[in-house]
């Protein structure tokens, strides 16, 4: 919510407008859950990176070499999955 305050004591004449923000949204969802809830966001988080990594190597691979993506499949689901493993953090997950 905003709140506006207009005031008419500026020394040139002029309205002075102050605008102050009030309280935001407060968060929903219990408190018990939001480990979880962080949890599930991250594994999301490293699904999407895993899949667009995996895709653009896929790509790649079978541009340079007939039959590329199998030949590279073990080194770029590799890869991928080290980039992924990336956007995990469990002291984020647990707050520690």
């Amino acid at each position: 919510m905003t709140a506006i305050h207009l005031r008419d004591r500026s020394p040139l004449g002029g309205l002075q407008v102050f605008v102050c923000k009030t309280g935001g949204k407060r968060k929903r969802g219990s408190r018990p859950l939001r480990p979880l809830e962080r949890a599930v966001a991250q594994a999301a988080r490293a699904q999407e990176a895993f899949s667009t990594t995996y895709r653009r190597r896929h790509e790649r691979a079978n541009l340079r070499r007939r039959n590329g993506w199998l030949r590279d499949l073990d080194r770029n689901v590799d890869r991928a999955w080290r980039k992924a493993r990336k956007r995990i953090k469990l002291a984020k997950i647990l707050k520690l």
